[in-house]
């Protein structure tokens, strides 16, 4: 067994042990009332059997009136249908805990027997130093979510938003490469066949390119990667640098990105 697989499964059984414990709690408060509504059901059931017993003997006599039993049959018939009906109320619910509480032990005790069965010894500090380093990769791995996210998130430059996806950035760098083959100047207004170009922006508005708009946009887009880049390891460090990884709060030191 690795040291990795063992915090793993020690991890998953710190996990599923509270939630064990609260649902044993539960179903454990679960239980008076379920008593009580078997111990109605019980009864009913006890006294609709002496009622119909008690029927059959007055239909046994010629000519007795058993209307008195048949309704007393039938009454009770009705109360045990209702016994029956808050009884389940009461039990399908409970069952459903009791049902999870039996997959979280076998869980448990599979994680369990994993651990015993790798031999692997490992002391406190051992274990400390592991998940630390597991809790400090998760964080990392959100910090790069929203360094990925906000690459592409949009860039204001000037009053404008533009879109810098990756598609968008390519569609950039080629307008700047011909313009660099041009040797346009930054007033000059950017054609294609030589009609001006309208570039719609995340705010919807409509920009008429030019050479100077252009190249301003791309290298708006550079700066952009750079700081994105320089927060996400600056954020990193200072979670390895951290003792409580998952109380580090990462979100400051960011660029801004487009927010509709």
């Amino acid at each position: 067994m690795t040291p990795q697989l063992l915090i793993k499964l020690l991890a998953q059984i710190a996990r599923q042990s509270p939630e064990l414990a609260a649902l044993e709690t539960q179903i454990a408060a679960a239980q008076p009332s379920i008593d009580s509504a078997q111990t109605w059901r019980n009864s009913t059931q006890a006294a609709l059997e002496s009622a119909q017993a008690a029927l059959a003997e007055a239909q046994a006599v010629e000519g007795a009136d058993v209307s008195a039993q048949q309704g007393a049959v039938g009454v009770l018939s009705e109360s045990l249908t209702t016994a029956d009906a808050d009884l389940s109320a009461l039990t399908g619910p409970r069952d459903a805990l009791v049902s999870r509480a039996d997959a979280l032990r076998a869980s448990i005790a599979q994680c369990q027997a994993q651990i015993d069965a790798g031999g692997l010894v490992m002391t406190g500090n051992d274990i400390d130093a592991m998940r630390l380093a597991s809790v400090r990769a998760q964080v990392w791995e959100r910090i790069k979510a929203k360094r990925d996210a906000l690459a592409e998130s949009g860039c204001k430059v000037g009053a404008y938003w533009f879109h810098n996806d990756v598609k968008s950035r390519g569609q950039w760098e080629r307008m700047v490469n011909r313009l660099e083959k041009t040797g346009a100047s930054d007033a000059d207004p950017y054609t294609v066949a030589g009609y001006p170009v309208p570039w719609k922006t995340l705010t919807g508005d409509k920009v008429v390119l030019t050479a100077g708009i252009i190249r301003g946009v791309v290298a708006a887009f550079e700066i952009q990667e750079a700081m994105i880049f320089g927060a996400a390891e600056s954020h990193r460090a200072a979670v390895n640098a951290s003792a409580t990884p998952s109380a580090y709060d990462f979100s400051a030191g960011w660029p801004a990105g487009f927010t509709g």
